[in-house]
């Protein structure tokens, strides 16, 4: 009778699964799903690891960018600010712009030439 007694006992707890299984074993189905979520979060998500190494690598860049246009704007409040850079800039735009000249300096004025009215040739 004995015999029986267990038989029966094994049959009921079979039907529910195995009582003393690991965890792993009991959640295998999780692991998949597991792996597809890791790959999506590292990959793929708003908050990847792809897109923070791609958004920290363009702020490295705007930082260099950043001190560059520091320095420029340096270089240019010193030349605002020096009297002699100031004048050799308003002499240069005059010399430029008015056709003005410095003494003893011959300005050679070329016209600028206006298109063949025959149109380009094509030979």
């Amino acid at each position: 009778m004995r015999d029986i007694g267990e038989r029966i006992r094994r049959y009921r707890l079979s039907r529910y699964g195995p009582g003393n299984g690991s965890l792993l074993r009991r959640l295998k189905w999780m692991l998949p799903l597991l792996a597809v979520w890791a790959a999506y979060a590292a990959l793929f998500g708003g908050h990847s690891l792809l897109r923070i190494w791609r958004l920290s690598r363009n702020g490295a860049h705007m930082r260099s960018e950043l001190v560059a246009a520091g320095r420029d704007l340096e270089r240019l409040e010193g030349q605002l600010k020096d009297p002699r850079a100031r004048r050799e800039r308003a002499e240069h735009l005059l010399r430029e712009r008015g056709g003005w000249a410095r003494p003893g300096e011959i300005i050679y004025r070329i016209p600028p030439s206006e298109p063949d009215s025959a149109g380009p040739s094509s030979d």
